[in-house]
This record gives structure tokens, sequence and C-alpha cells, in this order.
């Protein structure tokens, strides 16, 4: 759905994005995969949504595209959903986005092949994702994660078929 709406006299481009917030490493101190964009801002991998996806498929769709990495990879946190929304400028015209992350473990070693949207990929400490971030509410959607990677997880692997949703999980594929 493509929505525009009027805010202080200027039409507002309606977007929506879905990505995952990518951890690894020792439970106590995960590392978070970061994405250098070619703009030069560091981010989680994140992409709009394609007619007819949800945020689910569309997170896991631009996880590999970005990354590589497939999600027969990924061990997902159950529950954990974080969405933020803002407002940027882009050739003259103003956007709303809301964008949903998905938080996931992934065993390493992972081999990362960045798209050519990115410069470099990091697997960084809190400490050192939070001083990368030049947003604040990533800034709050990696603190939330940090908090749910520490919790004691079940080791499962994930076996997703390609068109599986997220909710359409079975017990045994998802983190509890």
């Amino acid at each position: 759905m493509n929505r525009s709406f009027y805010c202080y006299d200027v039409l507002l481009k309606d977007k929506r994005s879905a990505g995952v917030v990518l951890f690894t490493g020792d439970r106590a101190n995960p590392r978070f995969l970061l994405l250098k964009h070619i703009d030069g801002h560091w981010c989680f991998p994140k992409g709009h949504l394609l007619d007819g996806e949800d945020e689910i498929d569309c997170a896991l769709r631009e996880l590999e595209e970005e990354t590589g990495i497939k999600r027969e990879q990924l061990r997902f946190v159950m529950d954990f959903q974080r969405t933020i929304d803002y407002s940027y400028k882009r050739n003259n015209e103003v956007f709303h986005e809301e964008s949903t992350f998905l938080l996931a473990s992934v065993r390493s070693p992972v081999s990362i092949s960045i798209s050519s949207e990115h410069l470099d990929s990091t697997w960084a400490t809190f400490e050192e994702a939070a001083s990368l971030l030049r947003y604040e509410n990533l800034v709050w959607v990696l603190a939330s994660a940090k908090q749910n990677a520490r919790c004691d997880l079940q080791e499962t692997r994930s076996k997703t078929s390609k068109n599986q949703s997220f909710h359409e999980m079975s017990e045994e594929t998802r983190l509890l």
C-alpha cells in the first residue's frame, strides 16, 4: 500500500521497509552486523517492501541480497519485532518511512558478500555499533536487540521454507 499525506503543507510519501538485526558470538557479548551504506552511514540490513510482501519476507530477502546470508543459516528470536518511523528528504521530496526489524543469530563463521549498495561490513560489539549508528532510533533498536540477544535462547536452526513467514514457523524452528 502506497499512501501519501500532507504534513505542514508538504506532501509526504509513505514507505515501509524491514530488516534484520543479526548477531553472532557469545551470548554475553554479542557482535552485531552493520553495513556501511554508499552514502556513508552504518545500518542494519534492510530494504523496502515489494508489492504483496510482508515485513518478514522482505527482511529475509533483503538480508540475503545485501549480505549473501540465507534464511537457513539463521536462528530467530521469537517475538522480537521493533518498529521505528522517521521522515527524510530526497530529491526535493519528503518521505515518511516505517521500518520493522527482526532479530536473528547466525553461527560463526559466516561469509558476508555485501551488495553494491554498501561499501563495507563489520561485526561490532554493542558499544562499537552504538557509536557507528548515526540515528538515535537505530541505537534504540540495537539496545533492545542486545537485551534480547543475552537471553538464554534455545539453540535450534531455522528450517523455514522459502514462502513460509515467521508466524507460520513450527515451534522447532523458532527460538523461544
